[in-house]
């Protein structure tokens, strides 16, 4: 699954406020970075039913609870592990959704712009196509409730401030920089995307993109053994006369 990104929507632009300093994090790089992100993960399995659409290989329908994984690897762990005083396991949270975005989700910038393609692989389309929708709203949701917080508490102080001011110049500065925090509030109120707006609706690939292991075991198993009998012939294969001693004398 892959949408294109929009470098920096007009809202985020909009809504942020600047000080002027041009080492700042822009509402972008903050939509990338929350994408991998254990915050995401640990606010998106708040949501009801999600984990269990990311992890549906381990959740019991049926029986409404985890699966308990079964193996080598876990009797190991069980015998092991109660010796350090750890769990020997746990049922996933928000941390394992953050890992599982770390081996399915891939970013890629086109060219020299800001447009972002995000890449998310699934064996079910369906979900793929859940999880991606998700990834984007959220991180987006999450970066607005921020630029709220802050916009509400700089809007306190700077009433307070002005509440105060004696100065005309001061006051006009601080009426200012409230009007823009004001702004901030109305444009974050809205439902539109707000660090990154999608361009291109998603699109599935048309092969499936997963590894196979078993096709590429029995690949490897075929060329090994074609390479291992060439290598039987090379060597079985002598030159004529090589090895052999002659000897020569007077016959009777």
């Amino acid at each position: 699954m892959s949408s294109q990104l929009s470098g920096l929507s007009g809202l985020a632009g909009i809504a942020g406020v600047s000080l002027g300093n041009k080492g700042s994090v822009s509402e972008f790089e903050k939509f990338q970075f929350l994408l991998f992100s254990d915050r995401l993960g640990v606010f998106q399995a708040q949501r009801s039913g999600f984990l269990q659409s990311v992890f549906a290989d381990r959740w019991d329908k049926l029986r409404q609870n985890w699966r308990r994984p079964n193996g080598f690897g876990q009797l190991v762990k069980d015998g092991l592990w109660p010796i350090f005083g750890l769990p020997t396991w746990l049922p996933p949270d928000g941390r394992d959704i953050a890992k599982e975005y770390d081996r399915r989700l891939a970013t890629r910038k086109l060219g020299e712009s800001q447009l972002l393609q995000i890449t998310y692989r699934d064996p079910d389309p369906a979900r793929a196509e859940m999880i991606l929708g998700a990834i984007i709203r959220d991180a987006n949701e999450l970066l607005r409730r921020d630029a709220q917080k802050k916009a509400r508490s700089q809007s306190t102080y700077l009433r307070q401030q002005l509440a105060l001011a004696q100065v005309q110049e001061y006051r006009e500065n601080l009426a200012g920089l409230l009007a823009r925090q004001e702004q901030t509030l109305v444009l974050t109120s809205t439902s539109l995307p707000f660090a990154a707006d999608v361009l291109q609706a998603d699109t599935l690939s048309k092969e499936p993109t997963s590894q196979r292991p078993i096709l590429y075991a029995g690949i490897a198993l075929v060329v090994g053994f074609c390479l291992s009998a060439f290598i039987a012939i090379l060597v079985g294969v002598r030159p004529r006369g090589s090895g052999e001693r002659h000897s020569t004398g007077p016959l009777s």
